[in-house]
């Protein structure tokens, strides 16, 4: 059986204050509906073909375009070090 790898992109790779910011004035604006809604499909589409790499950086690349664009930058930087990390992955 072959190894596979996954990348995963949480606060703190994007953010530097994850130690001292509070989650609840993050998402108090937020719609919790919405946000639970936006995120499941997010989540459903990288997950419905689980071992297509490409897609899954499609994907997520696709999903950053809505951020600003230092956030998008950072999350480059994230995937690049995963893809000098292990190659095979992307």
């Amino acid at each position: 059986m072959p190894i596979e790898y996954s990348v995963n992109i949480g606060y703190d790779d994007v953010y530097n204050d994850y130690a001292t910011v509070n989650v609840l004035d993050l998402i108090k604006d937020i719609p919790t509906k919405m946000a639970l809604t936006l995120i499941c499909h997010f989540t459903g589409q990288i997950h419905t073909d689980e071992k297509n790499s490409e897609k899954q950086i499609f994907f997520v690349r696709q999903w950053s375009e809505r951020f600003p664009m230092d956030v998008q930058k950072k999350l480059k930087k994230t995937l690049l070090r995963s893809q000098q990390k292990y190659p095979v992955f992307i």
